[in-house]
């Protein structure tokens, strides 16, 4: 089932060469104006995606187009008190 959805997203193609992640328990989008999308995710997994260099993208699974990024996750920020 999962390699069916990434075969029918376009910007995948199908096939990737690096680790991916899905996230789908977005807390919070707001692209109009700081462009702010958050999510839970444990400090030592943020570690370690930053050392490996990840990158994230938003993309809208109505539509399936790519709506944010990509985004290095040297840029990605703690918001203390976030529940």
């Amino acid at each position: 089932m999962v390699e069916d959805l990434l075969s029918s997203i376009d910007i995948l193609g199908g096939a990737r060469t690096a680790p991916l992640h899905i996230l789908t328990a977005v807390l919070a989008i707001d692209l109009r104006r700081n462009g702010v999308i958050k999510w839970r995710m444990s400090r030592e997994s943020v570690r370690s995606m930053k050392r490996e260099r990840w990158v994230f993208m938003g993309f809208r699974t109505d539509n399936y187009c790519p709506a944010a990024g990509p985004f290095s996750a040297s840029r990605w920020m703690e918001i203390a008190g976030c529940r």
